[in-house]
């Protein structure tokens, strides 16, 4: 439901949507707001008056953007030929099956891959995986990473100012900044920050 929201911004129209206990249908469109609203109210979809529930397969609905985004392997080898949309965007792990990829790819049919429309969730994994193997927490690691980053900055900034012909009054500076931001730091861990 959530892409629906960034798809309605866009001006495109959401015309179904399946959870667990049921699937809704509205070809004149879904106001994907109204929805959030009734559900945080009702803990359900079901029963939400803007749109019709149905029993059919949505997956195999005609629509333009189709997005998989919850269940491994809901597009198959039994199913992949039945798809009417143009365009499928993976919103779940692995939603879609090698055999099934093949059958789509024949027919035209555009997968955009689960690792660039699932991003956040695989991202999140991974940093938590770092936190874990590492028995950091993520203040240290958004410090590690901040660091790392304005590192680079310095690092670009000193080579056009190299270039330049500037780059003694910045190594200058840079070490004067770098000795305040020194003595701010332990100042810091010293009250537990």
């Amino acid at each position: 439901m959530y892409a629906g929201h960034f798809f309605k911004q866009a001006g495109c129209k959401v015309i179904g949507i399946k959870e667990a206990d049921v699937a809704l249908l509205n070809e004149e469109g879904i106001d994907v707001g109204e929805l959030a609203s009734y559900k945080r109210l009702n803990n359900t979809i079901k029963g939400f008056k803007g749109a019709k529930e149905t029993k059919e397969d949505l997956l195999l609905h005609p629509c333009d953007i189709l997005i998989p985004a919850a269940v491994e392997k809901s597009i198959n080898s039994e199913n992949a030929a039945k798809i009417q949309a143009k365009i499928i965007a993976e919103g779940a792990n692995g939603p879609t099956t090698p055999a099934a990829d093949a059958v789509l790819q024949s027919r035209k049919i555009l997968v955009i891959p689960d690792l660039y429309c699932n991003a956040g969730g695989v991202t999140a994994s991974y940093f938590e995986y770092l936190k874990n193997i590492n028995h950091i927490s993520f203040g240290k690691l958004s410090f590690r990473q901040e660091s790392q980053n304005l590192r680079e900055v310095l690092r670009s900034v000193e080579e056009s100012l190299k270039e330049a012909g500037v780059l003694r009054q910045a190594q200058a500076n840079r070490r004067t900044q770098t000795l305040s931001g020194q003595r701010q730091r332990s100042g810091c861990r010293g009250l537990g920050a």
